[in-house]
């Protein structure tokens, strides 16, 4: 599992690289956080990905890693604008990552 979780921050941290190449995107570090859960509705808690007068986070790459999550494992993503009720369910699958700005 180690390979795969430094191939995964590798293949992130390219992403990085190519962005600053092509568009002029001016990141100088990325910072990873992996989580590992239990299963059996477990999850991450609801949070904000940036504070309000902090440094903003410019992209955010979810990547789910173990080839055998299904939904209902825990770890969903949901997106939530503004403190509203759920805005987004998103389509996860193994072995797949989703990709967001801002």
């Amino acid at each position: 599992r180690n390979k795969e979780i430094h191939s995964a921050v590798s293949s992130i941290d390219s992403i990085r690289l190519e962005l600053n190449q092509t568009v002029g995107f001016e990141c100088k570090r990325t910072s990873t956080q992996i989580a590992l859960y239990p299963g059996n509705g477990a999850r991450y808690a609801r949070h904000l990905d940036a504070m309000p007068g902090g440094p903003k986070r410019r992209l955010t790459v979810l990547y789910y890693l173990n080839s055998e999550w299904k939904k209902g494992d825990g770890g969903e993503l949901r997106i939530y604008k503004h403190q509203a009720k759920r805005q987004d369910g998103s389509k996860e699958k193994a072995d797949s990552s989703l990709t967001g700005s801002g």
